[in-house]
């Protein structure tokens, strides 16, 4: 997505939320120039974290795509995401369409749109929030939701990875049998089939896992909008 059509539908959304009245009092309010900057900051944090969320799990789908695709020897082909503004590998592509299609059928963009509205009520744009225990638990409680999305990579592409491995052992072992049999150059060729014929074997639990994630990302920005109220 261009930087373009983002700006345009940021605008569009502020727009439809000012509509309703979630980003404007309901009096007049005087406020002394600091705290219209500590307001300014307070929607940029809230904003960070709703859109940080919202996307760690695509880069977490676009990295074990990457790791497998590192350990089969194609890490070095790599083609436009445009989804993430950069590039990824093969299977970081299968994986982040996945995702995608997978949000899309949950109607996860109507729910993440509707995060942000709800944020506005939750959160209004004159009040400081309330963070409870503080901006450390606050940052804690990211930090415990984003180490589960960082294992979630590797357990992703295991079968794969677990598949490339045993390849390796077994041309290695032959290796040290017959060196005659540059058993080294054959590998390469037959990881890259085993890691991509494990991806397609395993690509049903990948979908479950996928969809549970997704379901859980959204629910966790609503937690996170909640807790700052």
């Amino acid at each position: 997505m261009s930087t373009s059509t983002r700006m345009g539908l940021s605008l569009g959304l502020s727009g439809i939320i000012l509509a309703l009245g979630h980003g404007e009092p309901s009096v007049t309010l005087y406020f002394a120039n600091w705290i219209y900057i500590a307001l300014l900051l307070k929607e940029l944090l809230v904003g960070f974290f709703i859109g940080f969320i919202a996307s760690e799990l695509f880069y977490a789908m676009d990295s074990a795509g990457r790791a497998l695709d590192v350990a089969r020897g194609f890490h070095q082909v790599e083609t436009k995401l445009p989804g993430l503004n950069g590039y990824s590998t093969p299977i970081g592509q299968l994986n982040f369409q996945l995702l995608l299609i997978n949000f899309g059928m949950m109607n996860g963009h109507i729910y993440f749109i509707e995060n942000i509205m709800n944020s506005f009520h939750t959160l209004p744009v004159y009040s400081l929030p309330d963070l409870g225990g503080g901006l450390d638990i606050l940052f804690l409680t990211i930090m415990k939701y984003s180490s589960g999305l960082l294992s979630l990579g590797p357990a992703l592409v295991f079968p794969g990875l677990f598949a490339v491995f045993l390849t390796d052992v077994i041309f290695g072992i032959c290796n040290h049998i017959a060196p005659q049999l540059r058993a080294y150059f054959i590998a390469m060729g037959v990881k890259s089939i085993v890691g991509l014929l494990m991806v397609f074997a395993t690509i049903h639990l990948l979908t479950e896992k996928i969809f549970y994630h997704a379901k859980e990302s959204i629910i966790f920005v609503q937690y996170l909008i909640a807790s700052m109220a």
